[in-house]
């Protein structure tokens, strides 16, 4: 794609945010990340020295390990994926253009110690449906459902593909590399969007519509796939500490709906925390009747030693008063009364997504 065709330096910026390098990003996945002051003042567009020529992922990943952040910009326009390599001081190391079946939105990916994993699933642009005033992005039931698995400093041509079954992901929990198989966590949807109509919300939703939690192993050996449903209850935003990105962890926190579903106007959210190691079990915690939280951000506690040694923050909306608060859960124990609760005097907006960024 020539530089110019999008404008990438106008953006909304309101999807994601991103500690990096010493510097804090508002993402958005249709332009460069936008640049914020540690007061949150816009400073703007970040394109590393003019090397970032595509959109950035509002979903880009840290290693838990090396600082390393792997990101990729998709696009409705040959190339339709290019990945991104930046290494942990902020410098881009490498571009490069990955071969996909055709313009597909790639909300998410996820990495591993040693590889990078594209999600090319079947929502496609279409402009024809677009210039008629639909949905730019449908469900194709010929396009298929597959996972690239590439090294992280990897060329295209190292791509080992998967064919997994039809499905959706837009978020991933983590991944890890267990022997010769890379483990895949994530929310699965069967699929979206098939008619332009389905992205509105439905007063009588059907609770097989909503994303679970999954698990797909792909062996790099035999290039077979296995795949198994975790739960059956609705859970989107997956969580896990930051210093287990694509290492194995144990632990994962998603937002969820309350014990009635999403239909009982008595409802309230819930944050649930599935411990993997166990099969999927799981612990919940249920807030009041007309309370929704949202995502749930790890905050690691100070001398953690176990893995879930630490908070759980949320902005909750209470219904009832048509404000905001932040709750504050014992991310080792979530069914607990939560340990604080902050409370706003004003509604706190609906958004995506929140991350911790410690000032140490």
């Amino acid at each position: 794609m020539e530089k110019g065709a999008f404008n990438y330096e106008v953006s909304v910026a309101n999807t994601s945010i991103l500690g990096h390098a010493g510097k804090i990003f508002a993402l958005e996945e249709g332009s460069f990340p936008y640049q914020l002051s540690k007061d949150l003042e816009t400073i703007g567009y970040h394109d590393y020295g003019g090397k970032l020529t595509t959109a950035m992922t509002a979903h880009p990943k840290v290693c838990g390990e090396t600082g390393e952040l792997l990101m990729f910009g998709y696009s409705s326009l040959p190339p339709y994926l290019v990945y991104h390599r930046i290494s942990a001081d902020g410098e881009l190391l490498q571009s490069e253009e990955i071969t996909v079946g055709g313009p597909t939105m790639m909300h998410d990916f996820t990495v591993t110690r040693n590889h990078s994993i594209f999600l090319d699933l079947p929502a496609v642009f279409d402009m024809e449906e677009a210039m008629s005033g639909g949905m730019p992005i449908k469900w194709s039931d010929d396009y298929p459902s597959r996972f690239g698995v590439m090294p992280r400093a990897g060329k295209d041509s190292d791509v080992k593909w998967f064919d997994v079954n039809p499905c959706y992901v837009f978020h991933t929990l983590n991944s890890y590399e267990d022997g010769d198989e890379v483990v895949i966590n994530g929310c699965r949807l069967r699929e979206i969007w098939r008619n332009s109509s389905d992205i509105a919300v439905s007063s009588d939703p059907d609770p097989e519509d909503a994303p679970m939690m999954w698990e797909w192993r792909l062996n790099m050996e035999t290039g077979t796939v296995s795949e198994r449903q975790i739960d059956d209850r609705g859970s989107e935003f997956p969580q896990i500490p930051d210093s287990l990105v694509g290492l194995k962890h144990r632990y994962g926190y998603c937002l969820s709906t309350g014990d009635g579903g999403i239909t009982s106007e008595d409802e309230g959210g819930a944050t649930i925390k599935y411990d993997l190691a166990n099969g999927g079990t799981s612990e919940k915690h249920n807030y009041p009747a007309g309370h929704f939280p949202g995502e749930p951000s790890f905050v690691p506690a100070e001398g953690a030693v176990n893995e879930d040694d630490g908070y759980l923050m949320t902005y909750v909306y209470a219904g009832d008063t048509n404000t905001s608060y932040l709750s504050i859960l014992d991310a080792s124990n979530i069914s607990a009364d939560p340990l604080a609760e902050v409370h706003i005097p004003q509604r706190v907006p609906t958004g995506f997504h929140g991350t911790w960024i410690s000032d140490t």
